[in-house]
């Protein structure tokens, strides 16, 4: 059941999100945490955060988990390939791009990395190959945000500096 909180919760938070850079008058912490944009990194970047965000509840809400990080990087995993993909089967083969589209696509790859959690948590059994590409696909994603940032964060020093 926290599965399911923890996916509406995801869903709001990322919608705020998404406004948020826009109402904040383009805020440069706002920027460098959330999205500025519709584009296909900025969007993964909301997905992530929220999931990253409560797994944090995830995790004080149900004991006796082994290889949450695992688990938890699986579904980052999850999130990043399927939204990635329809992103772009919808807006680059099809040419429909739109800010509605965008989000169902973001609720429904954040449904479906909530619903592989829900699957591993209970699962018996995890492989050595599910465990090790879940810890990888974690530090990968963490790393790559936070590297994304410090590019974004310093590109726009560099921008700042030429006015």
């Amino acid at each position: 059941m926290i599965h399911l909180y923890c996916f509406i919760f995801s869903s709001i938070f990322s919608t705020i999100s998404f406004y948020l850079y826009k109402f904040t008058n383009k805020d440069k912490i706002i920027g460098l945490l959330l999205n500025k944009s519709s584009k296909l990194i900025e969007l993964l970047k909301l997905g992530v955060t929220s999931i990253v965000l409560f797994s944090f509840v995830e995790k004080n809400n149900i004991i006796n988990i082994q290889n949450f990080i695992s688990i938890k990087g699986s579904s980052l995993l999850v999130f990043i390939i399927i939204f990635s993909s329809l992103y772009f089967i919808f807006n680059k083969v099809f040419r429909f791009n739109n800010t509605t589209l965008n989000f169902l696509l973001l609720y429904f790859s954040l449904f479906l990395s909530y619903l592989s959690t829900f699957l591993l948590i209970n699962s018996i059994y995890l492989s050595l190959f599910i465990k090790t590409t879940g810890i990888f696909s974690f530090i990968i994603c963490i790393s790559y945000y936070f590297l994304q940032n410090l590019q974004i964060k310093k590109s726009d020093s560099i921008h700042s500096g030429n006015d």
